[in-house]
Parts: C-alpha cells; sequence; structure tokens
C-alpha cells in the first residue's frame, strides 16, 4: 500500500487556572481566546458543569468534560466516514493518486 503524507494542522493549549482565577477572570479569559473546542480537566463536576455552561453562552466553543480515561472525538469536519474492510478486500483495491487524497479506481 502506497504512504501518503498527511498534514495536520492544531494547536493545543494549556492554561493552569487552578486557584489563580475566579468566575470572572475565566469569563474574560475565554472570551479572549475563543477557543473552537475547548476540554475542561480536573476540578469537581459542579464547577466543570459551571464552567462549561458559561463558556457555552460567551463563545461558540464545544466544550468536552471527560469521565476517568474517557477518550474524546473532537472532529472538526462533519464530512468524514470510517470504513471497515477485510483484509482480503484491502489488499484487492488499486489505488491512484486523486486531487488531495488517495482513492480507489
Amino acid at each position: 500500500m502506497p504512504s501518503f503524507q498527511l498534514e495536520v494542522r492544531a494547536q493545543v493549549t494549556f492554561i493552569d487556572l487552578e486557584g489563580r482565577s475566579d468566575g470572572e477572570s475565566i469569563q474574560k479569559i475565554v472570551s479572549q481566546i475563543k477557543p473552537r473546542r475547548l476540554i475542561i480537566v480536573r476540578g469537581s463536576e459542579d464547577c466543570s458543569n459551571i464552567l462549561s455552561d458559561t463558556v457555552i453562552k460567551i463563545s461558540d466553543s464545544k466544550v468536552f468534560i471527560p469521565k476517568g480515561l474517557e477518550q474524546l472525538d473532537v472532529t472538526t469536519e462533519s464530512h468524514i466516514y470510517q470504513v471497515k474492510m477485510t483484509d482480503q478486500l484491502l489488499s484487492s483495491l488499486d489505488f491512484q493518486q486523486g486531487k488531495n487524497a488517495m482513492v480507489s479506481k
């Protein structure tokens, strides 16, 4: 199977707010940063939910609050599909370079 390169454009910013900010300060920080996706980790469930509700009210962010070792799907594209194929079917495909992707003919 031919290899291809995939460019990933992402930025992850960690902001440690623990014990240093009150609710008003956090609202100002979030409104200035304007994140598209926000993952809230640590803190009590009540505090995380209050922060989540506040962020949703003041921005267009999608907010995630994972529990334990929960894995999150924070995909921004809505037209991505995952297809599972048998090894036999996959090995029978003939991939060709398309405009921006590898395609099977």
